[in-house]
């Protein structure tokens, strides 16, 4: 799976877009897959914690084009912005399954 080139300024994608890193901050980083998921499709993120980072992470999904949003059209923060906004729906991950090699 790859990300999207559309996401939050404090995303950085690496190797080959396969890789979202979150950079100075939680706010600003959300990303999104570069295709749309099928109803009952299954996925697999597998995460990279780092020491640096406390908190926990939001997961979720979008009605929405990312081609049709603008970098200045996203949430600034997924809770609780987009459990409030048409079209985007996302829940937090307990912490403590966000640990480091977590898929």
């Amino acid at each position: 799976m790859k990300f999207h080139s559309i996401h939050g300024r404090n995303i950085q994608l690496i190797d080959g877009d396969t890789r979202a890193v979150r950079t100075v901050s939680f706010c600003d980083a959300i990303t999104f897959g570069n295709k749309p998921l099928s109803i009952n499709s299954r996925i697999s993120v597998q995460l990279n914690a780092s020491e640096e980072w406390s908190g926990a992470l939001r997961l979720g999904v979008t009605s929405h084009d990312p081609s049709s949003l603008t970098p200045s059209m996203l949430p600034r923060f997924a809770c609780p912005d987009v459990f409030f906004k048409d079209g985007f729906w996302a829940r937090p991950i307990p912490e403590e399954w966000a640990k480091d090699g977590t898929k």
